[in-house]
């Protein structure tokens, strides 16, 4: 629709006064996905990437920080809770890092070389 925004705004206020069931075509849709296994497979294939990448994580923060935090790898979640050395007062580095970027803030803490996210090993 091509029109004014506040001609737009209303006919959007009207459509859904209008539509209370939802959009046909969209739920039509998302069945067939559902139907076809393609949602499945959709779920499948970013649960094992999100895997590798917390994978990935989990051994940069080994060889990269080990001095620097504490984490156990999750059994089977996706989420690492890290607990920083007391030598880190993360509030000071949040303020002081702020605009860096990951080479600047790994040389202000001296650990070693940058972290940062490698796609290909993901």
């Amino acid at each position: 629709m091509v029109a004014p925004k506040p001609f737009i705004d209303q006919a959007a206020k009207w459509r859904r006064l209008i539509d209370i069931r939802g959009d046909n075509i969209m739920e039509t849709a998302l069945a067939n996905l559902i139907r076809n296994g393609d949602i499945g497979r959709h779920i499948k294939k970013s649960n094992k990437i999100y895997h590798q990448r917390r994978d990935l994580l989990c051994k940069m923060l080994e060889e990269e920080l080990s001095d620097v935090v504490s984490f156990r790898k999750p059994a089977g979640g996706m989420a690492v809770w890290a607990q920083f050395n007391k030598r880190f007062p993360l509030p000071a580095i949040a303020v002081k890092a702020g605009g860096m970027g990951p080479s600047k803030i790994a040389k202000m803490l001296g650990i070693g070389r940058a972290l940062v996210y490698r796609a290909s090993e993901a």
